[in-house]
């Protein structure tokens, strides 16, 4: 029933935030959910970041009572305010389980609740896992020097002196509070102990921190795994390793479904789930790299619990709706520490 719906929405032109993605990976999105389907689509893209910018967009939209978008993504701490405003609608979720068996392992994964106690997960699901190891320049560090190395090592060990590269707006490092142990007075004595032990900070992201990596700034990072095994893949002398304190800092992409959309909405419901199923794994061979998502298994994971962590067991991330307003203040808080 879903796909026939969906096949008789009179426009199939659906929309997201696709900005970043190349254009073959467009067009086979294209090849293959018509192959898929029988459902000829144009896929086209919103101008911004489809993590930070996205619900900020579409919760003005809807605010003004306008549709822009069929595909719905987003950090948590947005999608909870567009929830509220009622910009989110439950689909018909086990018309989305046959899509794709991922969808229901997305769905259990997502264990947000709204600021009224209900789950997020009526709405939401966990589509991706954003997971922030330490990135290593492999001709100089050594195995021996990984060894037990834990997120301490890079403030206080002597050996890390002046080769730890850091990021400006301190990515990953505001989820440490969260970690068992951990709250406001550790993080801050760790990025001032960071400082003192000659860290760099960069701007850039994961991408900045493994340049910075390769041209010499520093030997290592908490960065995305997901950049290092690219530039791994590319033949750069870069990798990644999880530290022994038995967590990750992290986060989670959240797909939702929005209550307002361009295409009727049996086709934005399929090609949302699709696309962040079927078609995150094509784009993913297309461009090298991989997915990182409930229920998914490929060399990454299977490394990371060869280290002792599997996900979300071992990934520290906020998903109680305090410490997603608290994310903010954690970042801030990291920032100042480090250039006071």
């Amino acid at each position: 029933m879903l796909i026939e719906e969906a096949a008789a929405s009179d426009d199939k032109t659906v929309v997201g935030w696709y900005d970043g993605t190349a254009p073959d990976v467009i067009r086979a999105w294209e090849a293959a959910f018509e192959a898929e389907f029988g459902i000829a689509i144009t896929v086209a893209s919103i101008p911004g970041h489809g993590a930070r910018d996205a619900p900020i967009q579409a919760l003005q939209a809807y605010l003004a009572n306008k549709a822009i978008a069929d595909d719905q993504s987003g950090n948590a701490d947005i999608l909870l305010d567009m929830l509220e405003a009622g910009a989110l609608r439950q689909p018909n979720w086990e018309a989305l389980y046959g899509i794709s068996p991922l969808v229901q392992n997305y769905r259990e994964a997502l264990n947000l609740q709204t600021g009224h106690g209900e789950p997020m997960s009526d709405w939401c699901v966990t589509s991706s896992y954003y997971v922030w190891p330490l990135a290593y320049n492999t001709n100089n560090v050594t195995a021996e020097e990984l060894e037990g190395i834990t997120f301490d090592d890079l403030a206080f060990n002597p050996i890390w002196k002046d080769r730890v590269v850091t990021d400006a707006r301190f990515l990953g490092v505001y989820s440490f509070p969260m970690a068992p142990g951990w709250g406001d007075d550790r993080q801050l004595a760790w990025v001032r102990g960071l400082r003192a032990n000659g860290a760099k900070a960069v701007s850039g992201g994961s991408t900045g921190f493994v340049q910075a990596l390769l041209s010499g700034e520093g030997d290592i990072a908490i960065a995305s795994s997901g950049v290092a095994l690219r530039e791994k893949r590319k033949g750069a002398p870069v990798d990644w390793y999880a530290p022994a304190d038995g967590w990750v800092p992290g986060g989670i992409g959240v797909t939702c479904f929005p209550t307002l959309t361009t295409v009727a909405p049996a086709l934005a419901d399929l090609w949302s789930a699709w696309q962040m199923t079927t078609g995150a794994k094509l784009q993913a061979d297309l461009t090298g790299s991989f997915v990182t998502a409930p229920g998914v298994v490929n060399e990454f994971t299977e490394k990371l619990s060869s280290l002792g962590m599997d996900l979300p067991a071992n990934l520290i991330y906020a998903y109680k709706p305090a410490d997603v307003a608290n994310l903010g203040r954690w970042r801030q808080q990291a920032i100042d520490a480090f250039t006071e």
